[in-house]
């Protein structure tokens, strides 16, 4: 059996990329969720990248991002998210619970 290759043409290339898609919810939800779709990384040096920015979304102690957010009366909770969709490309997530000033 021959596995294909999905990591050509890439899922989102510049013409498919660098784009504000704005969306009406359909539920009353006080969330934010910011998705960058990245290359496949795998067993790859990029993972290391990726582990310090799931370090420095996701601490939540003295001048944290959390903690700015929440001084300033925007967000109550913060959390940084990676998975891998297949073997082409990896997801990168961070998702904030606003608060009502965060969401205004």
């Amino acid at each position: 059996m021959v596995i294909p290759d999905y990591s050509q043409p890439t899922a989102y290339g510049p013409k498919n990329s660098a784009k504000l898609v704005k969306m009406v919810p359909v539920e009353d939800v006080n969330e934010l969720k910011i998705v960058w779709n990245l290359p496949y990384y795998g067993n790859e040096i990029g993972k290391i990248h990726l582990k310090y920015f799931l370090e420095l979304f996701g601490y939540e102690g003295k001048n944290s991002v959390l903690s700015y957010l929440k001084s300033e009366g925007l967000a109550n909770f913060l959390q940084a998210n990676k998975h891998s969709v297949g073997d082409f490309m990896t997801k990168f997530e961070l998702c904030i619970e606003l608060t009502d000033k965060g969401v205004k």
